[in-house]
């Protein structure tokens, strides 16, 4: 019957995701990963598949009767069109990682095997001589195509310079302290939507925690740096595990206390940003010191985009004296005009 056939589908979908995460244990578990800031020894290679693919794949490892197998890799998203590598060494070291997963050679064999795959990459470490002695030489097969690279930095920068509705951080820091100071007002851009994320994003056992905040009682992770289950762990230091390379790092920004988020435009100036910031903070424009990256931002004409104000960018505050009184704000911001009984009176007030 068909509801005898969907039971036994259900349970050859079971049985598939029981041994597919047997297999890959510990990619599943986002344990033991290799990470290109620190090469593991022991291995001359290890291969990249897209993120998308393991996101993909854990769903269905998670819910297998709900979520549908995963058939192929699909390393083409990562290739141009000439099929070239569209990453270097540096730039996946740099932030590119996000888009990427690593895998050590012996997971490769497995997935080569369970999954149909269009086109291996590999990224390779060799010793190569130099007048101070050998150094690491980092490549990838297939190689970079340089042409599409270009282009591509090239559309990141647009976008970077072109941004609508984007997101930025507004830090406030208090001058003696150094501290971050957690304000009294709400959240004035905060979704529903962020606290159905913070939700979804707890962790629901003990083996499945995020790797971003797990961490031992003296502040460091046992990381095996080896594919190798003999060999010594390597004692890491949580701050390291945030860095690329690995393969499943949250990209989406954590906010502190006293760090409020403002929806922005490229092409609106330092001062529209800085009202933004008065109704959020109730620091009025004058008093407010803004900087980003250690770089103040000072010229109130000049637009985000030109002061170097990108989507995600974190900007701190720092109040000069902090004023609560809207009606000295809008002094600075607002044009009011006298009621015209009271003109040459002292009941102004302005």
């Amino acid at each position: 019957t068909l509801e005898q056939e969907e039971k036994d589908n259900e349970a050859v979908s079971k049985m598939m995701a029981l041994d597919q995460k047997n297999q890959l244990l510990n990619l599943f578990h986002e344990k033991n990963r290799p990470i290109l800031t620190k090469w593991p020894q022991g291995t001359d290679v290890l291969y990249i598949v897209p993120l998308f693919f393991v996101d993909e794949w854990k769903k269905f490892i998670r819910r297998p009767t709900k979520s549908s197998p995963v058939s192929s890799v699909g390393n083409s998203l990562l290739l141009c069109p000439h099929g070239g590598f569209m990453f270097t060494y540096d730039s996946l070291v740099n932030g590119d990682a996000q888009h990427v997963a690593l895998l050590w050679p012996s997971e490769w064999e497995v997935i080569s095997r369970l999954f149909i795959v269009d086109q291996p990459i590999s990224i390779h470490c060799s010793q190569q001589a130099t007048p101070t002695g050998p150094a690491p030489h980092y490549s990838t097969q297939p190689e970079l195509c340089w042409e599409c690279r270009e282009g591509f930095i090239f559309q990141q920068q647009r976008d970077l310079r072109e941004y609508t509705q984007a997101t930025v951080y507004i830090r406030k820091v208090i001058e003696d302290k150094r501290q971050m100071m957690k304000e009294a007002a709400p959240e004035l851009t905060a979704s529903s939507s962020e606290a159905e994320e913070e939700r979804e994003e707890q962790p629901k056992v003990d083996g499945e925690k995020d790797p971003d905040f797990s961490q031992s009682a003296d502040g460091a992770k046992r990381l095996k740096m080896s594919d190798g289950s003999g060999t010594a762990a390597t004692s890491v230091p949580v701050s390291s595990l945030c860095k690329p390379g690995g393969i499943r790092r949250s990209t989406r920004h954590r906010k502190l206390r006293g760090e409020k988020a403002l929806i922005v435009s490229a092409n609106q100036t330092l001062k529209e940003l800085k009202i933004q910031i008065m109704h959020a903070f109730s620091v009025a424009p004058f008093d407010q010191n803004l900087s980003i990256d250690g770089k103040s931002l000072t010229d109130d004409s000049a637009t985000l985009g030109s002061l170097g104000v990108i989507p995600e960018s974190i900007i701190c505050l720092k109040a000069d004296e902090p004023i609560a009184d809207y009606a000295a704000m809008d002094d600075v911001y607002q044009v009011r005009m006298p009621e015209e009984g009271f003109k040459g009176t002292g009941l102004l007030g302005h």
